[in-house]
C-alpha cells in the first residue's frame, strides 16, 4: 500500500478537511550548505526521545530538519507535521497526529479519531502510547512551529504519549519558544538534545560556502567582517548574499533584511516588547539599569532575562553588572526602526542614555551617545570635562573616541569643541589647523564665564600649546605653556584636587622635549626620565613609548650609547605591543638607532634607520630629529666621499621644513658639518666665511665629529 493509501483520519472534529500539504517537508531551496555537524546533533537528539531545535526566525531550523529527513537520517519513519494556529486546539492537533503517522506506515488505523475540538479521550493518548510502543522501530514526529501551541493541555498530553511509549516515540519540536514540557525534567534524566541559535549559526567556514553559492565575489576578511555582524545567522547571511556584491558595504541587502525582520521578528513580539527593544538599542552594552531609564519599564531586568533566556538575539553580556547585549546586525535592524520613528525620538534616547552613562562614569560610551544624538557640543565638553586633560593628544591612534572626534563638524561653538579640533589636529600633524583652533579656544574661553569647566580649558590649552611648540621649534613657547600647566596643576593639588597621571606626564614631556630642543641635554634626560616614570600606568602606553624614545634621543646626543640602546629598545618593546605604533615613537627611536650605529661605524644599519625614519618625516616632522638625521646623512655619504650629495643632504635638511625652526645648537652643528665638507673640497675660505657667520672657531680643530 502506498503512503496515500493508507487509511487515517480524513477530516478535523469540525468537519475540515485534512490539509495534506501540512505533512510535506519545506522545500529545500538552493544552495544549501550541508552541515553534518547539525545532522549529528539531530541524528544524536533522535537516541532519545526529546529534541528540541530552538532558535529565532531566519536561523535555518526547519532547512536543517527537513534536509536530516531527507538525508535519511532518521532511526526510523518520520512524520512532519507543519503546525499553525488553528492547531491549538486539542481535538485539531491529534487528528494531524494521527493522519501523519498513518501516512508515515504507523499502524493507527483503528484508533478512533478526535469527536471533539477543545479535549481528546484520554483512552486515545493510551492507545496511541501502546501502539508505539509495539513498533519495531523508533517512530520519529517533526513538529514544526510548535511555538503555536500555546495551551497546556496539547504539551501535557505531548508529555504523556511520549513518556508511555516505550522509547519508541522520538519528539522533535522545531519552534521558536521553549515549549510548556517539563524539560527540567527530561534535562535532569539525560534525556533532552537542544539546537539552539549558538548551534545553528554559521561557522567561518560555513557562511563562506553559502556566500561563494551565492556567486558573491568574497574575502576572507570580508567574510569575516559579515560573519561577525550577522553572528552566523542564517536568514542575514542569505539575504545578504543576494544583493551583495561588495561584502564591504554596510548596507548590503539590508531593505531585504529589515522586511524579513520586521515581519518575522519584531511584529511576534508584543507592543509592549517591540517598543523596549526599540527604545533600548542605542547602546552597545545594555545594563539593565539603563534599559529602565531608556523604556521606562521598571521591571527592565526581568525582560531582558526572558528575551536572553528566549534566545531571541540578546546575549547575557557581563552578568555581575546585570549587562546584556544586542547581536551585532539585530541592533542594526533595531535601530533602522527606530529611524522610522517619530522625529526626534532617537535623538533623544541617545542623549538620555549619554545623561546616564556620564552619570554612571562610563565617559568614552556618554561621548558616543551625544555623538550620535549630534549634540557634538556636549560630546566635547565630556571629553575635555571628563576624561584626562590631553587625552586626545596621548590617546593610541586606534581609541574609539579618538575616531569619534575626528568627526566633529567644523565651527562647532564652544570653547571645547575648539581646544578637542586644536588636539585632533596636532595628531594629524596639521600644526596651522592645531594654531587656528587653539587662537579660537583662547578666545571663546576669555568670553566665557568662571564655573568648574574653566580649569580643565585652560589645562587643556596649555598642554596643547607646549606640544604644539616642541612641533614647531619652539621651546620657549613650550616651557612658558608647561610652566603653565604646572600653575594649574599646583592650584588643584591646593584644592584637594588630584591631577591625571598622563596630565602630569604629558606636561613633564613638553619640558623634557624643551630642554631636548635647547641642546640642555643633561636637564632633558632627567626630565624626560621622569615623564617616563610619570607614564607608566595603564592607558599612557603610548605616551611612555614618546617619552622612552626621546629619553633614547637624549642619551645618544650625549654620548650615553649603551644606554641609549638599552632605553631605544624598551620603547620598542612598549611598541610591540601597541596597535598600531605612533609615528612619533618610530621616528625618534629609528633617529636615535641610526646616531647610535654612525657612532660606532655601523654604516648599513645607521643607513636603514635613517630610511624608515625618513619614511615618516613625509607626514611628520620633528625638529630635533630632522637636524639629527641631516647630521647622520652626512655623515654616511662622507663616509663615501660622497661630498656633494652631503651639501645636498645638509640643505635639504634645512629647508625640509619651512614653517619648522630647527633647534639653534643642532643647526650650528650643520653649518660646522658643511664646512668640513667645504674643506674637504678645498674651499677653505668658503669654510671659514660660514663659521664666522655662524659664531663657530674657524680651524679644523674646532670642527664636531659629524663635521
Amino acid at each position: 500500500m502506498t503512503q496515500t493509501e493508507i487509511p487515517g483520519p480524513v477530516s478535523t472534529p469540525r468537519g475540515v478537511p485534512i490539509m495534506a500539504a501540512k505533512f510535506h517537508l519545506p522545500r529545500i531551496r538552493q544552495p544549501v550548505v550541508q552541515r553534518e555537524r547539525l545532522f549529528a546533533l539531530l541524528s544524536d537528539g533522535t537516541r532519545g526521545p526529546l529534541t528540541l531545535i530552538n532558535a529565532p526566525a531566519g536561523s535555518g531550523k526547519s532547512l536543517l530538519a527537513s534536509s536530516w529527513v531527507s538525508a535519511e537520517r532518521a532511526p526510523g519513519p518520520a512524520t512532519w507535521i507543519s503546525l499553525d494556529e488553528d492547531d491549538d486546539l486539542p481535538g485539531v492537533f491529534w487528528t494531524y497526529v494521527l493522519a501523519g503517522l498513518a501516512r508515515g506506515g504507523v499502524a493507527v488505523e483503528d484508533i478512533p479519531a478526535p469527536v471533539a475540538e477543545d479535549a481528546v479521550d484520554r483512552r486515545l493518548l493510551m492507545r496511541l502510547a501502546a501502539r508505539l510502543s509495539e513498533a519495531p522501530v523508533p517512530v520519529v514526529l517533526i513538529l514544526d512551529n510548535a511555538e503555536v501551541l500555546n495551551r497546556q493541555q496539547i504539551p501535557d498530553e505531548l508529555d504523556f504519549v511520549l513518556r508511555h511509549a516505550g522509547g519508541r516515540l522520538r519528539l522533535v519540536l522545531i519552534t521558536r519558544v521553549d515549549p510548556n514540557l517539563p524539560l527540567h525534567q527530561y534535562r535532569l534524566e539525560g534525556s533532552l538534545v537542544e539546537i539552539r541559535f549558538h548551534e545553528l549559526a554559521f561557522t567561518l567556514q560555513e557562511a563562506a560556502e553559502l556566500l561563494s553559492g551565492r556567486d558573491v565575489d568574497v574575502t576572507e576578511s570580508a567574510v569575516l567582517a559579515f560573519a561577525y555582524r550577522t553572528r552566523g545567522w542564517a536568514a542575514g547571511l542569505r539575504l545578504g548574499g543576494i544583493q551583495a556584491r561588495h561584502l564591504g558595504d554596510p548596507a548590503l541587502g539590508e531593505s531585504d533584511l529589515a522586511a524579513y525582520f520586521r515581519a518575522e521578528v519584531l511584529d511576534t513580539h508584543p507592543p509592549s516588547v517591540r517598543d523596549f527593544l526599540i527604545s533600548t538599542c542605542v547602546v552597545d552594552r545594555l545594563p539593565a539599569e539603563l534599559a529602565a531609564h531608556l523604556s521606562g519599564v521598571r521591571d527592565a531586568a526581568v525582560t531582558l532575562r526572558a528575551l536572553a533566556q528566549a534566545r531571541t538575539f540578546v546575549d547575557v553580556g557581563d552578568e555581575e553588572d546585570d549587562c546584556y547585549e544586542y547581536h551585532p546586525l539585530i541592533r542594526d535592524l533595531l535601530r533602522a526602526e527606530l529611524r522610522r520613528e517619530p522625529c526626534g525620538r532617537a535623538r533623544r534616547l541617545h542623549r538620555r542614555a549619554a545623561q546616564w552613562l556620564l552619570a554612571a562614569g562610563r565617559v568614552p560610551e556618554a561621548v558616543q551617545q551625544y555623538a550620535a544624538a549630534d549634540d557634538w557640543l556636549d560630546a566635547a565638553r565630556v571629553v575635555v570635562g571628563h576624561l584626562p586633560v590631553g587625552y586626545l593628544l596621548t590617546a593610541p591612534p586606534s581609541d574609539a573616541t579618538v575616531a569619534l572626534l575626528a568627526g566633529l563638524p567644523d565651527g562647532t561653538a564652544g570653547p571645547e569643541a575648539a581646544l578637542a579640533a586644536a588636539m585632533l589636529a596636532w595628531r594629524d600633524h596639521d600644526l596651522t589647523e592645531c594654531q587656528k583652533y587653539l587662537t579660537c579656544a583662547e578666545e571663546l574661553l576669555a568670553e566665557a564665564a568662571n564655573g568648574d569647566g574653566i580649569t580643565p580649558l585652560k589645562l587643556g590649552i596649555a598642554v596643547t600649546t607646549g606640544a604644539l611648540a616642541c612641533s614647531v621649534g619652539d621651546p620657549g613657547g613650550a616651557l612658558a605653556a608647561a610652566t603653565t600647566a604646572q600653575e594649574i596643576h599646583a592650584g588643584q593639588a591646593a584644592r584637594g584636587a588630584v591631577v591625571a597621571p598622563s596630565t602630569h606626564a604629558l606636561t613633564l614631556w613638553v619640558t623634557g622635549y624643551a630642554h631636548l630642543d635647547l641642546g640642555d641635554l643633561a636637564t632633558a634626560r632627567q626630565i624626560l626620565a621622569a615623564a617616563a616614570r610619570a607614564s607608566n600606568v595603564p592607558g599612557c602606553e603610548h605616551l611612555r613609548a614618546r617619552c622612552l624614545a626621546d629619553l633614547s634621543l637624549a642619551e645618544a646626543l650625549s654620548g650615553s650609547l649603551m644606554r641609549a640602546w638599552d632605553t631605544a629598545h624598551r620603547a620598542l618593546g612598549i611598541g610591540e605591543r601597541l596597535d598600531p605604533p605612533t609615528d612619533a615613537r618610530c621616528l625618534t627611536v629609528d633617529t636615535a638607532l641610526a646616531w647610535i650605529h654612525a657612532e660606532r661605524g655601523d654604516c648599513a644599519e645607521a643607513r636603514a634607520h635613517v630610511e624608515r625614519a625618513t619614511a615618516i618625516l613625509l607626514v611628520r616632522a620633528e625638529p630635533v630629529a630632522v637636524a639629527v638625521l641631516g647630521l647622520v646623512r652626512c655623515r654616511l655619504l662622507r663616509a663615501r666621499s660622497d661630498h656633494a650629495a652631503a651639501l645636498v643632504a645638509l640643505e635639504e635638511c634645512r629647508t625640509a621644513m619651512p614653517s619648522v625652526r630647527l633647534p639653534e645648537w643642532l643647526a650650528r652643528r650643520l653649518d660646522v658639518a658643511e664646512a668640513g665638507l667645504l674643506i674637504a673640497q678645498g674651499q677653505s675660505e668658503a669654510a671659514a666665511r660660514l663659521l664666522r657667520d655662524c659664531g663657530a672657531v674657524a680651524n679644523c680643530d674646532g670642527l664636531l665629529t659629524y663635521g
